[in-house]
C-alpha cells in the first residue's frame, strides 16, 4: 500500500469512534456516549480496523502504582484508543461480550499483577525465583 506523502497515516477510518482516554478507565464498563469522538487526522501507524471494533478488553499500558492492579476496561462498542492501551477484540466469538469481561477479570487481579512483576525481565527477581 502506498502512503500519500504526509508523516504519520490517515486516520479517516476512526473518525466518528468513541475516543478512549485515561479518565475512561474509572469504571469497568466504559460508557461511550460519554466520550468525545475522534477527531485526529493522523496516526503514528495505521492499525487493522477489527481490532476497534466491540466487545473489547482494554489494559492501560502503564497502570498507576496508587491501585495496586492492572488497569483495565470493556466497551461493548466500538471505540478509538491510542497507544497508551493494548486491546483485544473478541467480537468473533458467539459470546464475546462474556469474554471481554472475563478477560478484564482476570487480566485486572491482584494476582495477575503479582505474575506480571514476578515474570518481569528484572534480573534480581529472576534470579530469586531460580534458587530453590
Amino acid at each position: 500500500m502506498r502512503g500519500d506523502g504526509l508523516p504519520g497515516a490517515d486516520a479517516g477510518y476512526l473518525h466518528g469512534l468513541p475516543d478512549i482516554d485515561v479518565a475512561a478507565f474509572n469504571s469497568l464498563l466504559i460508557d461511550t456516549t460519554r466520550l468525545s469522538t475522534f477527531q485526529w487526522d493522523r496516526i503514528h501507524d495505521p492499525r487493522d480496523p477489527a481490532l476497534f471494533v466491540g466487545p473489547l478488553a482494554l489494559v492501560h499500558q502503564s497502570p498507576p502504582v496508587e491501585r495496586g492492579r492492572i488497569q483495565v476496561a470493556v466497551s461493548d462498542k466500538a471505540v478509538a484508543y491510542n497507544e497508551s492501551f493494548y486491546g483485544f477484540s473478541p467480537g468473533d466469538y458467539s459470546d464475546g461480550h462474556i469474554l471481554a469481561r472475563y478477560l478484564a477479570l482476570v487480566i485486572g487481579s491482584r494476582f495477575a499483577l503479582w505474575w506480571s512483576l514476578v515474570t518481569s525481565g528484572n534480573s534480581a527477581s529472576n534470579a530469586m525465583l531460580s534458587r530453590k
